[in-house]
């Protein structure tokens, strides 16, 4: 690729140590979770909500800890934290290979591996990439993100599933633990560098028409109509991504046969990402789409009723294209919509709200499962959910093509705002 030509050593080195520091994110710990619902709740008795609930404990946290995050790195290096983080996320997994019965300590465990896996996500190797590159910055941010959370979301199911069936729930979260430090800790150690302070020309924002203040975006309906699409979507395709593994077993499939969905979804989703982007900087009008959002519907369908691996496997990879959707579709129109000069207000008002639907939608997937003793209820409220979303995709209003957000400053190459990644 263009970007490695030409490299000097060190911000390959850089390159490198971000790519593998983001495979063991925090994403980790949910497939871990979902591999491992149901084995520990009939170990320890407990409701599966009770233990997916977790997720909604913490979700106010989650919330405000980017910020306190991003101050940090700004004060210390994202260097330092990454690594102490990464050290800190593996011993949290650890520990949980060796939990008792006992909710309080449960809940406070795994509040600190949902803590420490936001602190080795992608804000701080953004943080770092951003600093190290200026003209390619786009495509080593694009690297970073879409190949480090690909690989977490591919790989992992399949090596906790692998763990579990030879060594039980505990034997798969000491083995992922020590993966995530063997993984992460010695790339970043021994590569990973924070940037020099003041080599980099700063870039002067063109605004391609009137950016909106943070006011003026959440008195607008575009805003609304964008914001509660994309969270139904991120909450409910998220939730039933979780919950594949534990529904398809419950219906008689073996993990060897649920595993293989889940990949086909991550997989699917990682490429529908990057074709709905590349689509979406050439259209203006976006009705387009709302039928691959729309196509998780179908897929939760045949995932919920399919009785072979064929429809199953569809029913993943239409539910992946969904997914990949919705991760494109919201980071782009803010920028085209909104502009690029409040991006980061607008864009983080948003995902507070898809934060908040990621921990509160799984635990109640789960309370409909211990109500009904089935997902099939709440897996249906979440295809209406979703075909709101679509509808509401559908009534966005056209967008005026914003081919240039930053301008080149002293020969550099231009940055295109085609938003956040991942």
């Amino acid at each position: 690729m263009s970007i490695v030509k030409r490299m000097d050593p060190g911000k390959m080195g850089v390159l490198i140590a971000c790519v593998a520091g983001n495979c063991v994110n925090g994403l980790v710990a949910g497939s871990l979770l979902s591999i491992a619902l149901v084995p520990l709740s009939r170990e320890f008795g407990w409701q599966r909500s009770t233990i997916t609930g977790v997720g909604a404990m913490v979700g106010p946290i989650n919330i405000l800890l980017p910020v306190l995050i991003g101050w940090l790195a700004d004060r210390l290096g994202a260097r330092r934290i990454l690594i102490l983080g990464n050290v800190g996320f593996a011993l949290s997994l650890a520990a949980a290979s060796m939990m008792v019965p006992n909710i309080f300590l449960f809940y406070a465990n795994f509040a600190i591996i949902s803590i420490l896996g936001h602190v080795t996500g992608p804000l701080l190797f953004g943080k770092v990439i951003a600093g190290w590159f200026d003209g390619r910055r786009g495509t080593a941010m694009g690297l970073v993100a879409g190949l480090g959370n690909g690989l977490c979301t591919i790989v992992f199911p399949i090596l906790a599933a692998v763990l579990l069936s030879h060594f039980g729930w505990r034997g798969a979260y000491l083995g992922t633990a020590a993966v995530v430090f063997l993984v992460g800790f010695p790339p970043m150690f021994l590569l990973l560098r924070d940037p020099p302070r003041g080599t980099l020309r700063p870039e002067r924002e063109v605004p391609v028409r009137a950016d909106s203040s943070l006011q003026a975006a959440l008195r607008s309906p575009t805003y609304w109509m964008l914001a509660i699409a994309m969270t139904l979507g991120s909450g409910c395709m998220l939730s039933v991504l979780s919950h594949t593994v534990p529904a398809l077993t419950d219906r008689g499939f073996t993990l060897s046969q649920a595993v293989p969905v889940v990949t086909c979804i991550s997989l699917v989703g990682m490429i529908a990402q990057a074709s709905v982007g590349a689509m979406l900087d050439r259209a203006r009008h976006v009705w387009f789409a709302a039928p691959l959002y729309a196509a998780s519907v179908m897929g939760i369908q045949l995932i919920l009723h399919g009785g072979s691996m064929p429809v199953l496997l569809a029913g993943g990879a239409l539910l992946g294209v969904g997914v990949g959707t919705e991760f494109a579709v919201l980071p782009i129109l803010i920028s085209r919509y909104f502009g690029v000069a409040n991006y980061g207000k607008i864009a983080g008002a948003t995902y507070s709200g898809i934060m908040l639907a990621g921990g509160l939608f799984p635990f109640l997937l789960d309370r409909s499962f211990d109500r009904t003793g089935s997902y099939a209820a709440g897996f249906q409220t979440m295809q209406i959910a979703l075909a709101l979303g679509a509808l509401l995709i559908c009534c966005l209003p056209s967008v005026s093509r914003r081919d240039r957000a930053v301008a080149p400053v002293r020969g550099a190459e231009p940055l295109l705002a085609t938003g956040h990644s991942g």
